[in-house]
């Protein structure tokens, strides 16, 4: 059989759509990660290689993912305020430590060494991966990048033979 492109396997056989929210977003042409990546001219990378290219100073990259998630999800157009964020402290056990963070299958898109988009995945207790959070800076929205990266994530999540993944996008 012929190896499937990552949204290919997203709707393979035995793949199920658990809910669907709103309209999907047309693929613009995206049927792979590397070929998104290199027609928008962002850099992707995963959060375990680039955290331990940081070395010592793991601490401030994972700030500087706190501080742009925080800012992307108060840059969505919402009815009510968006609440205060949550201590960085309890973030960073959520999103960047333990068991069901998902290091290969969380990313970060780079350009001229700037984070603008993160996705960030992690798996149940079931094993199911779900994002927790999907988003772009505002100047690279409508790119393709948030949907090359989760497609990123797919690809990584079948290599490690994961039938369910979960996902939601916001109408930003």
């Amino acid at each position: 059989a012929a190896a499937l492109s990552a949204a290919g396997y997203a709707e393979a056989p035995g793949r199920t759509e658990w809910s669907r929210r709103g309209p999907t977003c047309g693929r613009r042409g995206v049927t792979t990660a590397a070929g998104a990546e290199t027609r928008r001219g962002a850099r992707f990378a995963t959060y375990k290689l680039t955290a331990a290219g940081r070395g010592a100073a793991v601490e401030a990259f994972q700030r500087e993912m706190y501080d742009f998630i925080n800012a992307q999800s108060r840059d969505i157009p919402r009815p009510d305020p968006m609440p205060e964020p949550a201590p960085f402290e309890a973030v960073r056990g959520m999103f960047f430590s333990g068991h069901a963070f998902d290091a290969d299958a969380s990313l970060v898109a780079l350009r001229d060494g700037r984070i603008v988009g993160i996705t960030i995945t992690s798996l149940n207790q079931q094993g199911i991966a779900y994002t927790q959070f999907t988003g772009t800076a505002r100047a690279v929205r409508g790119k393709g990048i948030a949907l090359a990266m989760k497609l990123r994530a797919i690809e990584e999540l079948k290599r490690k033979a994961r039938k369910l993944f979960r996902t939601a996008t916001s109408p930003a």
